[in-house]
């Protein structure tokens, strides 16, 4: 269930229709792991339409204190 804090998560979301993240985001609770863990279901749908526009995903610190992570899609 951690998979929206990290970047290669994030990417595999990005993937989904709308209808099938909904459906995920009723499935999930976002559990704070770190002060810059997504909590808000809002603000995760935002960063993820962030991330298909600019075509990569970028996570500072949402998972670990001090880990950063970049994922790209392989299309």
């Amino acid at each position: 269930q951690n998979s929206p804090f990290a970047a290669v998560g994030k990417v595999l979301l990005t993937s989904l229709s709308e209808q099938e993240l909904d459906g995920y985001l009723q499935r999930v609770k976002l559990k704070s792991y770190t002060p810059y863990t997504i909590t808000s279901k809002k603000y995760l749908k935002k960063d993820l339409k962030l991330i298909r526009e600019r075509g990569y995903s970028f996570v500072n610190e949402e998972y670990m204190v001090g880990v950063s992570c970049v994922a790209v899609p392989n299309l």
